[in-house]
């Protein structure tokens, strides 16, 4: 697991996940990442616990030997499996798992990410010893949601649009070398966004989503979230517009004041697994519901 996914999995994204990307722009020039420090202020880390940009870390699931795309739509979820972290406490996973195998074909990815692939073996070579990103990883900023999705070009990929204003929007894409093969081919990628649903700057809500190719050597697959061993939380699902989406409600007494909620909810379709996160304080829970709502009924 990359040292970035492995922070994101304790919750501690920095806003310099981005801040190091400011240079770039809609060009979509090849960008870098950074993590937060240990020194940082204790508060300041349970804030940010909920900065959710690049917020799911993959799950792979060791296995699984059906054809590519046979995974069906939608998912399961597997809720509050106890992990150890370094410090000897412990957090929570929530893992949604596809039926089968979700991958797609890599053939079905055709926008330009192929051809940052096809200059990976240089990029590799190029990048900086102190470059937090993986060197097989290409991560680029965009200002406008539609450059993001033509550059993974792929068809059956559904942004769930918002009435609400994005304020970052993000690929990270990981290349994968088939045994039989020199040429480095997308295997992971990860699209993301963020959108401020208040007028206080501090509560928004994001959007990642996976797409995993049969370019990345495992099975079955899925993502999962991770929060403190102190977080309580109820599941349901919810059919909205045929669609059956599986949601968390959470409450944690050691974030943040005003950022102890959240609502989680996962859906797959089409190989393309969708995780919808926002955190809000007790005042704006039917603000956050009707948000909720709306990004489960965006869905054509």
């Amino acid at each position: 697991m990359k040292k970035n996914q492995l922070i994101d999995a304790i919750g501690l994204l920095d806003d310099a996940v981005l801040a190091e990307t400011d240079g770039g722009g809609a060009d979509g020039t090849e960008l870098g990442t950074a993590v937060v420090t240990a020194s940082e202020n204790k508060a300041t880390i349970k804030r940010r616990f909920r900065i959710i940009l690049v917020t799911t870390v993959i799950l792979t699931l060791i296995g699984g030997t059906a054809a590519v795309a046979s995974g069906g739509i939608g998912g399961f979820l597997n809720l509050g499996n106890r992990i150890k972290i370094e410090n000897g406490g412990e957090l929570l996973q929530h893992e949604y798992v596809a039926y089968g195998d979700a991958r797609v074909r890599t053939s079905s990815i055709r926008g330009a990410v192929n051809k940052d692939m096809k200059t990976m073996p240089k990029t590799m070579k190029d990048r900086p010893l102190w470059s937090n990103t993986s060197p097989n990883t290409v991560v680029k900023r965009y200002e406008d949601i539609e450059d993001a999705i033509d550059y993974i070009g792929y068809s059956k990929l559904v942004f769930p649009k918002t009435d609400y204003p994005f304020t970052h929007i993000y690929t990270e894409v990981t290349g994968f070398q088939k045994e039989d093969s020199s040429e480095f081919k997308p295997g992971v990628i990860c699209f993301g966004a963020t959108q401020r649903y208040h007028s206080n700057p501090e509560y928004w809500f994001s959007t990642s989503i996976y797409i995993y190719t049969d370019s990345w050597p495992m099975g079955n697959v899925g993502i999962h979230t991770a929060v403190t061993d102190q977080a309580t939380y109820t599941s349901e699902e919810r059919r909205v517009n045929g669609r059956t989406f599986c949601i968390v409600l959470q409450e944690d007494p050691s974030y943040s004041e005003g950022h102890q909620l959240s609502t989680g909810i996962f859906w797959q379709e089409n190989g393309v697994f969708y995780y919808f996160h926002i955190v809000y304080p007790e005042e704006l829970r039917e603000e956050a519901e009707k948000v909720a709502q709306e990004w489960m009924e965006s869905f054509p």
